[in-house]
Parts: C-alpha cells; structure tokens; sequence
C-alpha cells in the first residue's frame, strides 16, 4: 500500500478552494470598514469624514494576482482599494488587503500605502514561516512582496531585487524617488523569518517619474 504525502501548500490550496471569493470580499469589506470607522453621519443625512475611512458604497475592491504568491501561499487573496481621509491634499490612500482561508474562517490584514504612513510591519508579519525552497523562488518571493506595495504606492516600481545566503532584498521607488528597502530573511529551516520595510539609508540618487505616472495622472 503507497503513502500519500501531501504537502503544505496543497493543503491550504485545498482549504481556500472551500471558500467562495464572495465570502473572501465580505470578510475584507467588514475589516476595512471596521478598522477605518471615521464617518459622522449628520440629520440631514450628510457624511463628514472626520478620520481614516473606509466606505464600502464608494470604493471597489480590485484583485492582485501574483503567480509566485499563489503558489507559495494559495489561501491568501490580495486586494487593493482605497480608504478616504479628512485630508484635503491626500483625499484617498491606496490600501492592500489580504484575505486568508483558514479552518473555520477568514483572517484579514490590511495595510495603507506606504507613502502615507511605513506602517507594514504586521501586514508583512502574516508571511512568517513561509516556506521557501529552491534559490530562484526565494527572490521572486521578493519580487512579489514588493510588487504588492508598489500596486498601493503612486508611480510604485520595483527595483534591485538580489539575494544573499539567507536574505533577499527589493527596492521600492515612489514617484521617481527611492523610497522603502524590502528585505525577506530566511531561517535554517528554509521558512520565512522576518520581513521589514524600511526607508534605506543611504538613499539612492532620485530619478525622472516615467512617463505613463503623469499620464494616469492626467486620466484621473
């Protein structure tokens, strides 16, 4: 008689497949809405955005495909969307969130572009115990993780993605400038230890915004 071994990655693939991108959809929407409450709603009927918000009737969540994420951790979805402020010079923040099937649920991490506030650290933390093989996969682990930042940040492109015995790292650039480092540190057991992300130092020389930047600018 044969033994089946099933890995990891096929077992939370099986999982995810149990839970309709529906559920995942209303499970992002509810934290969002949860975690970014600041709407004053006035007699008359009049919303006031007093604070961070998040107005589910106003903004559309949009899915983030990455073929390396999707088979390294397949029970997470991503989305992008964006949350309103009370602020006149950054109306909205673009804002990732990600929508993991597990056991008897769904667990959610949200976090804002990294150009209104570097507050990742518990948004990357969800990726730790990762496990990461093969050299080639390690930095298109990378890569993926960095590309989930650059689709919340304006003009976001990745850039430098290298790694070292036991560390990975991409650069973020915003808008022309060098704006985060991204680093993924492995363990001995080959799972993902830590990732941060962090403003580097020094900072590489600023470059022109490409071109296609202004050009959505103009669209919008």
């Amino acid at each position: 008689m044969g033994i089946l071994i099933v890995t990891v990655p096929v077992l939370l693939a099986q999982v995810a497949a149990l839970v309709p991108e529906a559920t995942l959809r209303h499970a992002v929407i509810a934290h969002l809405a949860r975690r970014f409450p600041g709407v004053t709603h006035s007699r008359n009927g009049e919303v006031a955005i007093t604070g961070l918000a998040f107005l589910a009737k106003n903004a559309s969540l949009h899915s983030v495909s990455s073929p390396t994420l999707a088979r390294l951790v397949p029970n997470m979805h991503f989305y992008t969307t964006v949350t309103d402020t009370p602020y006149m010079e950054y109306m909205q923040v673009e804002t990732l969130a990600s929508a993991t099937a597990i056991p008897g649920g769904v667990r959610v991490e949200s976090m804002l572009s990294p150009a209104f506030e570097n507050n990742s650290d518990t948004f990357l933390s969800q990726f730790e115990g990762t496990v990461v093989r093969e050299p080639s996969d390690r930095i298109a682990f990378t890569r993926g993780i960095t590309e989930l930042l650059a689709e919340i940040t304006w003009c976001g492109r990745v850039d430098n993605p290298h790694c070292s015995l036991d560390e990975c790292s991409a650069d973020l650039w915003h808008d022309g400038m060098h704006w985060l480092e991204i680093k993924v540190m492995f363990a001995s057991n080959q799972r993902v230890r830590r990732i941060t992300a962090r403003f580097p130092v020094p900072r590489r020389p600023r470059r022109e915004s490409p071109p296609e930047c202004l050009q959505e600018l103009l669209r919008e």
